[in-house]
Protein backbone atom coordinates (compact mmCIF):
# COMPACT_ATOMS: atom_id res chain seq x y z
CA UNK A 1 0.00 0.00 0.00
CA UNK A 2 2.80 2.44 0.70
CA UNK A 3 4.35 1.54 -2.38
CA UNK A 4 1.82 1.72 -4.26
CA UNK A 5 0.56 5.68 -2.44
CA UNK A 6 4.57 6.52 -3.02
CA UNK A 7 4.09 5.73 -6.84
CA UNK A 8 1.25 7.50 -7.26
CA UNK A 9 3.02 10.67 -5.71
CA UNK A 10 5.91 10.21 -7.71
CA UNK A 11 3.53 10.12 -11.13
CA UNK A 12 1.96 13.07 -10.13
CA UNK A 13 5.36 15.18 -9.30
CA UNK A 14 7.10 13.70 -12.28
CA UNK A 15 4.06 15.57 -14.41
CA UNK A 16 3.85 18.53 -13.05
CA UNK A 17 7.74 18.94 -13.62
CA UNK A 18 6.64 18.14 -17.25
CA UNK A 19 3.91 20.49 -17.73
CA UNK A 20 6.49 23.07 -16.15
CA UNK A 21 9.23 22.45 -18.57
CA UNK A 22 7.10 22.44 -21.44
CA UNK A 23 5.26 25.91 -20.25
CA UNK A 24 9.18 28.05 -19.62
CA UNK A 25 11.29 25.98 -22.26
CA UNK A 26 12.01 28.22 -25.66
CA UNK A 27 8.95 29.00 -27.92
CA UNK A 28 10.27 30.18 -30.50
CA UNK A 29 8.32 33.71 -29.94
CA UNK A 30 9.34 37.74 -28.61
CA UNK A 31 7.18 39.79 -26.90
CA UNK A 32 7.21 43.62 -27.16
CA UNK A 33 7.70 45.59 -24.09
CA UNK A 34 7.28 49.52 -23.39
CA UNK A 35 7.97 51.29 -20.32
CA UNK A 36 5.47 52.71 -18.41
CA UNK A 37 2.52 51.08 -19.73
CA UNK A 38 0.43 50.77 -16.20
CA UNK A 39 0.60 52.47 -12.82
CA UNK A 40 -0.68 51.32 -9.83
CA UNK A 41 -3.17 53.42 -8.33
CA UNK A 42 -4.60 51.10 -4.82
CA UNK A 43 -5.65 48.15 -3.61
CA UNK A 44 -8.16 46.84 -1.46
CA UNK A 45 -7.42 44.80 1.25
CA UNK A 46 -10.20 41.72 1.00
CA UNK A 47 -11.73 39.55 3.92
CA UNK A 48 -11.46 36.34 2.21
CA UNK A 49 -10.46 34.23 -0.76
CA UNK A 50 -14.07 33.59 -1.68
CA UNK A 51 -14.47 36.24 -3.95
CA UNK A 52 -14.67 36.83 -7.61
CA UNK A 53 -15.39 39.13 -10.31
CA UNK A 54 -19.20 39.64 -11.57
CA UNK A 55 -19.34 43.26 -12.95
CA UNK A 56 -18.07 47.12 -12.95
CA UNK A 57 -16.87 49.24 -14.52
CA UNK A 58 -14.03 52.63 -14.32
CA UNK A 59 -15.87 53.97 -11.05
CA UNK A 60 -16.68 50.66 -8.68
CA UNK A 61 -15.60 46.75 -9.22
CA UNK A 62 -18.23 44.30 -8.26
CA UNK A 63 -17.02 41.26 -6.80
CA UNK A 64 -19.11 37.96 -5.84
CA UNK A 65 -18.80 35.51 -2.85
CA UNK A 66 -18.22 32.12 -4.62
CA UNK A 67 -19.79 30.34 -1.94
CA UNK A 68 -22.40 32.34 -0.66
CA UNK A 69 -24.48 33.35 -4.53
CA UNK A 70 -26.65 36.32 -2.80
CA UNK A 71 -23.35 37.99 -1.19
CA UNK A 72 -22.24 41.54 -2.73
CA UNK A 73 -19.71 43.40 -2.33
CA UNK A 74 -19.14 47.41 -4.22
CA UNK A 75 -15.53 48.62 -4.34
CA UNK A 76 -14.90 52.01 -4.92
CA UNK A 77 -12.24 52.50 -6.96
CA UNK A 78 -11.38 56.05 -6.64
CA UNK A 79 -12.01 56.27 -2.66
CA UNK A 80 -10.99 52.93 -1.85
CA UNK A 81 -13.95 52.36 -0.13
CA UNK A 82 -16.58 49.03 0.03
CA UNK A 83 -20.13 48.28 0.54
CA UNK A 84 -21.67 45.21 1.30
CA UNK A 85 -24.73 44.44 -0.42
CA UNK A 86 -27.32 41.78 -0.63
CA UNK A 87 -29.18 39.59 -3.98
CA UNK A 88 -32.55 39.04 -2.81
CA UNK A 89 -35.96 36.39 -4.50
CA UNK A 90 -32.60 33.85 -4.41
CA UNK A 91 -33.14 32.28 -0.71
CA UNK A 92 -35.15 29.69 -1.64
CA UNK A 93 -33.09 28.38 -4.56
CA UNK A 94 -31.11 25.67 -4.64
CA UNK A 95 -27.74 26.04 -6.45
CA UNK A 96 -25.00 23.42 -7.40
CA UNK A 97 -21.46 23.92 -7.00
CA UNK A 98 -20.17 26.26 -9.96
CA UNK A 99 -23.15 28.89 -10.03
CA UNK A 100 -21.89 32.82 -10.80
CA UNK A 101 -23.28 35.78 -10.66
CA UNK A 102 -22.81 38.56 -13.93
CA UNK A 103 -24.45 42.09 -13.16
CA UNK A 104 -24.05 44.99 -16.15
CA UNK A 105 -26.61 47.66 -16.88
CA UNK A 106 -28.98 45.08 -18.26
CA UNK A 107 -29.83 44.02 -14.65
CA UNK A 108 -28.77 41.01 -12.25
CA UNK A 109 -28.06 37.37 -13.58
CA UNK A 110 -27.57 34.00 -11.30
CA UNK A 111 -26.15 31.44 -13.79
CA UNK A 112 -26.29 27.55 -12.84
CA UNK A 113 -25.19 25.49 -15.90
CA UNK A 114 -25.93 22.12 -13.96
CA UNK A 115 -29.22 22.89 -12.98
CA UNK A 116 -29.46 24.35 -15.42
CA UNK A 117 -31.31 27.56 -14.24
CA UNK A 118 -30.63 31.24 -15.13
CA UNK A 119 -32.54 33.96 -12.97
CA UNK A 120 -32.54 37.72 -13.71
CA UNK A 121 -33.70 40.66 -12.21
CA UNK A 122 -33.39 44.53 -11.78
CA UNK A 123 -29.93 45.92 -11.21
CA UNK A 124 -31.46 49.09 -9.18
CA UNK A 125 -32.78 46.82 -6.31
CA UNK A 126 -30.84 43.91 -6.81
CA UNK A 127 -33.89 41.24 -6.83
CA UNK A 128 -34.36 38.02 -8.94
CA UNK A 129 -37.61 37.69 -9.83
CA UNK A 130 -37.20 35.68 -13.52
CA UNK A 131 -36.17 32.26 -14.23
CA UNK A 132 -35.60 31.26 -17.45
CA UNK A 133 -35.35 28.32 -19.34
CA UNK A 134 -32.39 27.53 -20.87
CA UNK A 135 -29.77 23.68 -21.83
CA UNK A 136 -26.72 22.65 -19.65
CA UNK A 137 -24.40 24.98 -20.29
CA UNK A 138 -20.51 25.33 -18.88
CA UNK A 139 -19.97 28.89 -19.31
CA UNK A 140 -22.59 32.00 -19.87
CA UNK A 141 -22.61 35.62 -20.32
CA UNK A 142 -25.70 38.13 -20.53
CA UNK A 143 -26.43 40.35 -23.55
CA UNK A 144 -30.07 42.00 -22.31
CA UNK A 145 -32.20 41.21 -19.45
CA UNK A 146 -33.40 37.80 -22.25
CA UNK A 147 -30.78 37.00 -23.97
CA UNK A 148 -27.88 35.04 -22.89
CA UNK A 149 -24.55 33.68 -25.20
CA UNK A 150 -24.21 29.88 -23.52
CA UNK A 151 -21.22 27.68 -23.91
CA UNK A 152 -23.34 24.06 -24.04
CA UNK A 153 -22.03 20.81 -24.73
CA UNK A 154 -24.01 18.65 -27.04
CA UNK A 155 -24.65 15.22 -27.60
CA UNK A 156 -21.40 14.40 -29.59
CA UNK A 157 -19.74 15.50 -26.54
CA UNK A 158 -18.21 19.32 -28.48
CA UNK A 159 -18.37 22.44 -27.45
CA UNK A 160 -20.90 25.01 -28.94
CA UNK A 161 -21.32 28.34 -28.61
CA UNK A 162 -25.49 29.66 -28.48
CA UNK A 163 -27.16 32.06 -28.74
CA UNK A 164 -30.36 32.23 -25.92
CA UNK A 165 -33.65 34.48 -26.81
CA UNK A 166 -36.43 34.40 -24.88
CA UNK A 167 -35.80 30.97 -23.89
CA UNK A 168 -35.11 29.67 -27.06
CA UNK A 169 -31.91 28.41 -29.10
CA UNK A 170 -31.45 30.55 -31.98
CA UNK A 171 -28.01 30.16 -33.34
CA UNK A 172 -25.41 28.04 -32.52
CA UNK A 173 -21.31 28.28 -33.77
CA UNK A 174 -18.60 24.79 -33.33
CA UNK A 175 -15.92 25.64 -31.18
CA UNK A 176 -14.29 22.08 -31.62
CA UNK A 177 -12.16 21.11 -34.51
CA UNK A 178 -13.40 17.59 -36.50
CA UNK A 179 -12.85 14.80 -33.79
CA UNK A 180 -10.73 16.77 -31.67
CA UNK A 181 -10.39 16.20 -27.63
CA UNK A 182 -13.62 17.94 -25.46
CA UNK A 183 -11.12 19.75 -23.90
CA UNK A 184 -9.15 21.15 -26.53
CA UNK A 185 -12.06 23.43 -27.14
CA UNK A 186 -12.00 24.78 -23.50
CA UNK A 187 -11.92 28.77 -22.98
CA UNK A 188 -12.74 32.08 -21.97
CA UNK A 189 -15.78 33.78 -22.86
CA UNK A 190 -16.35 37.81 -22.60
CA UNK A 191 -18.06 40.57 -24.35
CA UNK A 192 -17.19 44.46 -24.72
CA UNK A 193 -19.73 47.24 -23.85
CA UNK A 194 -21.32 46.83 -27.34
CA UNK A 195 -21.92 43.26 -26.99
CA UNK A 196 -19.20 41.98 -29.32
CA UNK A 197 -18.18 38.39 -28.33
CA UNK A 198 -14.48 37.25 -27.85
CA UNK A 199 -13.49 33.46 -27.33
CA UNK A 200 -10.35 32.58 -26.21
CA UNK A 201 -9.28 29.17 -26.23
CA UNK A 202 -7.13 27.75 -23.11
CA UNK A 203 -4.54 25.64 -24.62
CA UNK A 204 -4.10 26.68 -28.16
CA UNK A 205 -3.01 30.21 -29.76
CA UNK A 206 -6.38 30.94 -30.93
CA UNK A 207 -9.14 33.53 -30.28
CA UNK A 208 -12.51 34.44 -32.23
CA UNK A 209 -14.36 37.79 -32.47
CA UNK A 210 -17.74 37.45 -33.11
CA UNK A 211 -21.13 39.46 -33.46
CA UNK A 212 -23.76 39.13 -31.12
CA UNK A 213 -25.27 36.66 -33.41
CA UNK A 214 -22.21 34.07 -33.30
CA UNK A 215 -21.26 35.08 -36.93
CA UNK A 216 -17.19 35.20 -36.56
CA UNK A 217 -15.85 38.88 -37.64
CA UNK A 218 -12.22 37.09 -37.80
CA UNK A 219 -10.18 34.60 -35.91
CA UNK A 220 -7.31 35.71 -34.50
CA UNK A 221 -4.13 34.29 -33.17
CA UNK A 222 -1.78 34.65 -29.99
CA UNK A 223 1.62 35.71 -30.96
CA UNK A 224 3.21 31.97 -29.30
CA UNK A 225 3.31 28.92 -31.63
CA UNK A 226 1.14 26.04 -30.07
CA UNK A 227 -1.22 25.95 -33.31
CA UNK A 228 -2.50 22.55 -31.74
CA UNK A 229 -3.34 21.62 -27.99
CA UNK A 230 -1.46 18.06 -26.91
CA UNK A 231 -4.23 16.94 -24.75
CA UNK A 232 -5.77 13.25 -23.97
CA UNK A 233 -9.32 12.70 -22.93
CA UNK A 234 -9.82 9.84 -20.20
CA UNK A 235 -13.06 8.61 -19.72
CA UNK A 236 -14.33 7.39 -15.56
CA UNK A 237 -16.72 4.78 -16.96
CA UNK A 238 -18.32 4.43 -13.29
CA UNK A 239 -19.22 8.15 -13.29
CA UNK A 240 -19.55 8.59 -17.23
CA UNK A 241 -17.66 11.68 -16.63
CA UNK A 242 -14.65 12.63 -19.11
CA UNK A 243 -11.13 13.81 -17.71
CA UNK A 244 -8.03 14.71 -19.29
CA UNK A 245 -5.56 12.33 -19.39
CA UNK A 246 -2.28 14.05 -18.60
CA UNK A 247 -1.87 17.88 -17.24
CA UNK A 248 -2.59 20.40 -19.94
CA UNK A 249 -0.22 23.27 -20.79
CA UNK A 250 -2.05 26.66 -20.43
CA UNK A 251 -1.41 28.52 -23.98
CA UNK A 252 -4.13 31.36 -22.35
CA UNK A 253 -5.42 31.73 -19.38
CA UNK A 254 -7.48 34.67 -17.98
CA UNK A 255 -8.68 37.69 -20.75
CA UNK A 256 -10.88 40.47 -20.30
CA UNK A 257 -11.70 43.26 -23.48
CA UNK A 258 -12.46 46.96 -22.97
CA UNK A 259 -13.55 46.89 -25.98
CA UNK A 260 -10.11 48.83 -27.55
CA UNK A 261 -8.55 45.96 -26.65
CA UNK A 262 -8.21 42.31 -25.38
CA UNK A 263 -5.88 41.43 -22.82
CA UNK A 264 -4.47 37.75 -22.29
CA UNK A 265 -2.92 36.43 -19.25
CA UNK A 266 -0.42 34.30 -21.49
CA UNK A 267 1.07 30.87 -19.85
CA UNK A 268 4.07 30.89 -21.93
CA UNK A 269 7.29 32.24 -21.67
CA UNK A 270 9.03 33.99 -24.50
CA UNK A 271 12.14 33.49 -25.49
CA UNK A 272 13.26 37.04 -24.55
CA UNK A 273 11.24 36.55 -21.05
CA UNK A 274 14.00 36.41 -18.18
CA UNK A 275 13.06 33.25 -16.32
CA UNK A 276 13.45 35.82 -13.04
CA UNK A 277 10.71 38.30 -14.07
CA UNK A 278 8.47 35.32 -16.09
CA UNK A 279 8.50 33.22 -12.50
CA UNK A 280 7.38 36.86 -10.67
CA UNK A 281 4.99 38.21 -12.85
CA UNK A 282 1.91 37.60 -14.98
CA UNK A 283 2.80 38.36 -18.22
CA UNK A 284 -0.37 39.93 -20.12
CA UNK A 285 -0.71 40.16 -24.18
CA UNK A 286 -2.37 42.62 -26.05
CA UNK A 287 -4.27 42.43 -28.71
CA UNK A 288 -6.31 44.81 -30.98
CA UNK A 289 -9.93 44.39 -30.81
CA UNK A 290 -10.86 45.61 -34.52
CA UNK A 291 -8.47 43.12 -35.74
CA UNK A 292 -6.90 40.66 -33.45
CA UNK A 293 -3.71 42.13 -34.14
CA UNK A 294 -0.64 42.30 -31.33
CA UNK A 295 -0.42 45.48 -29.36
CA UNK A 296 2.22 45.02 -26.63
CA UNK A 297 2.93 42.60 -23.33
CA UNK A 298 3.10 43.87 -20.00
CA UNK A 299 4.17 42.34 -16.51
CA UNK A 300 1.84 42.21 -13.47
CA UNK A 301 3.77 41.03 -10.22
CA UNK A 302 2.97 38.89 -7.73
CA UNK A 303 1.24 40.17 -3.99
CA UNK A 304 2.42 38.24 -1.50
CA UNK A 305 3.85 35.69 -3.66
CA UNK A 306 0.34 35.29 -5.91
CA UNK A 307 -0.12 35.65 -8.95
CA UNK A 308 -3.56 37.01 -10.48
CA UNK A 309 -6.65 34.99 -10.31
CA UNK A 310 -9.04 37.64 -12.28
CA UNK A 311 -8.81 40.71 -14.14
CA UNK A 312 -11.16 42.83 -15.58
CA UNK A 313 -10.66 45.98 -18.00
CA UNK A 314 -12.95 49.30 -17.92
CA UNK A 315 -11.71 51.94 -20.29
CA UNK A 316 -8.06 52.63 -18.84
CA UNK A 317 -8.65 50.89 -15.58
CA UNK A 318 -7.52 47.53 -15.26
CA UNK A 319 -8.78 46.05 -12.21
CA UNK A 320 -6.51 42.74 -10.90
CA UNK A 321 -7.92 40.33 -8.33
CA UNK A 322 -5.59 38.38 -6.06
CA UNK A 323 -6.73 35.44 -3.28
CA UNK A 324 -6.99 38.60 -0.69
CA UNK A 325 -6.23 41.47 -2.51
CA UNK A 326 -8.13 43.76 -5.15
CA UNK A 327 -5.57 45.80 -6.86
CA UNK A 328 -6.31 48.85 -9.49
CA UNK A 329 -4.11 50.10 -11.81
CA UNK A 330 -4.21 53.35 -14.67
CA UNK A 331 -3.12 51.88 -18.50
CA UNK A 332 -1.01 54.28 -20.46
CA UNK A 333 -1.99 53.48 -24.03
Amino acid sequence: MAFSFTLSVLVVVALAMISKWRTEQPNAFFRKYRPLQLVGTGFIRLNSGNWTFAGGDSITAILNDRKVPNKLLFAKITDKDTISKTITGCDTVRLYRGFFVHINPSGVFLFDGQKPSIITGDKSNLRLNNIHRSPYFTAALPLSSGSFILREVKGDRQNYLVKLLNDQVVSNYRLSESKASYFSSDGELSADPTGRLFYTFFYRNQFLSLDSNLHILYKGKTIDTVGHPTIKDATITSKNEITLATPPVFVNKNSATNGKYLFINSGLKADNDADEAFNTNAVIDVYLAKNGHYFDSFYLPLFKNSKLREFRVFGNRLLVLYPDCLYFYKLNF
